[in-house]
Order: structure tokens, then sequence, then C-alpha cells
């Protein structure tokens, strides 16, 4: 099976990997981003500065040494010798992980149990964390929804005030609801 290697150094704190940690060490902040991709897979590995140096990994502008190879390949071993079984299988739909790392796709709910330390591992890989961390919205701005509910009321007055041809009343309503949609003179 034929592996494609991408290799990335990030210097920067916005960098995408910029709070993974060393997958060696687990110390240290990853500064290397090693992704290997097969035809079944894609394995991202993460090294501080003095692993990847212990490993015989070196700065881009410096010369790539002979050892990268073999680092390389020992990535991919590493990769199939992991701590769950690709034919372990799911308790209730009997689905494997090799079925899965294929298809990129879990059986039933059960799967996320049975498979737990695994998939914790690829979320960590991908996302740089297995907790989800998402948006907190605030509650809607109570006075929003009054200032549209008064709109609503000045629309429909406006219409019955037209249709009962009360056209000075109308324009009035019209001139307050275009003085309460305009933000320029909200402080008037």
């Amino acid at each position: 099976m034929e592996s494609c290697w991408k290799m990335e150094w990030s210097q920067m704190a916005s960098s995408k990997h910029s709070a993974t940690m060393c997958d060696l060490c687990k110390a240290n902040k990853a500064v290397v981003h090693v992704t290997q991709i097969t035809e079944v897979m894609i394995k991202t590995s993460h090294f501080c500065k003095d692993c990847a140096a212990n490993k015989g990994i070196t700065q881009p502008e410096k010369s790539i040494k002979a050892s990268l190879y073999d680092f390389l390949n020992e990535i991919g071993e590493e990769s199939s010798r992991s701590p769950i079984s690709t034919q372990h299988a799911c308790s209730f739909c009997n689905m494997k992980v090799k079925e899965f790392q294929r298809t990129g796709r879990l059986g039933c709910s059960q799967c996320y149990t049975d498979f737990y330390t695994y998939l914790k591992k690829v979320l960590k890989r991908i996302h740089g964390s297995s907790l989800h961390v998402g948006k907190v919205y605030l509650p809607p701005d109570p006075s929003a929804h009054q200032l549209a509910r008064r709109l609503d009321f000045l629309r429909s007055g406006m219409s019955r005030a037209v249709q009962k041809e009360e056209f000075e009343k109308a324009a009035l309503i019209r001139d307050e609801i275009t003085k309460m949609q305009s933000p320029d003179e909200i402080g008037d």
C-alpha cells in the first residue's frame, strides 16, 4: 500500500494546530505536524521541537536527514498497532473498526460506546480535542422583540388609515415607522 506524506512546521500562534500537544511527550506544544495519507486512512502525528529533533526531523530550511524516511515509516507502523484491534466489532451491530476506517461512518449508537477509546483518539487528532466546545448563544434582546411588535402594529395601523383614505394619518404613521427604523435618529 502506497503512502503520501505531508509535513508542516507551525511557528505562529494562529496556526490551525496551535493548541495541539506533542504525541510523544504529551507535555509540550507541537510544532511539527506530519500527515500520512493511505488508501484507507489519514493519520496525523504532532511533535514538539525536541521530540522532532530526536526523530531526526529538522526545520525546512535545513537539510532533511535520511532518517526522516525511516521515521515516517515508523509512524505508519504505529498506526497499525492501535490499542483497539481493527477486527474489534460492535456488540450490537457487529460493525468492525476496519469498516469504520474504510467508510468513516459508524453502524449504530452502540458503536460510539464500543469504539470509545479509538474514537476519542481520532477526534483528538482531527480537532485537537475530544471535547466539544461550542458557542454560547445569548438570549434574544427583549427590546428588539418589543420594537418589532411596535413596528408591526404601526404598519397595520398605516394600512387601515390608507384603506379609510386617511392619508394624513397614514403619513404620520409612516414617518414614525421611518424614525424607529433609522438608527441615526434614535438618539433625538
